[in-house]
């Protein structure tokens, strides 16, 4: 398999303290995923971590992406409850 050159970054921005956003660069799973934190909504930083790392395994399991971000969903439902 060939793999791209790539890279990933994210910045704070000019109203925040803490950056909520959180990102993932997985070329052996052909996959890339950009989670907005939403800046402002209570613990962002914890709801994009969790899409990203649910995301990451359900593809990793053979999942499909529409079942790994429904599945990221409930994920963060869940830790909200």
């Amino acid at each position: 398999m060939h793999f791209w050159r790539h890279s990933a970054a994210t910045d704070v921005g000019l109203h925040r303290n803490n950056n909520e956003d959180s990102y993932l660069s997985s070329p052996e799973l052909g996959l890339w995923v950009v989670a907005d934190g939403m800046g402002g909504h209570a613990s962002g930083e914890v709801a994009s971590a969790i899409a990203t790392a649910t995301i990451k395994a359900e593809v990793a399991a053979g999942n499909s992406l529409v079942n790994a971000i429904q599945e990221s969903h409930r994920q963060v439902l869940n830790a909200a409850a």
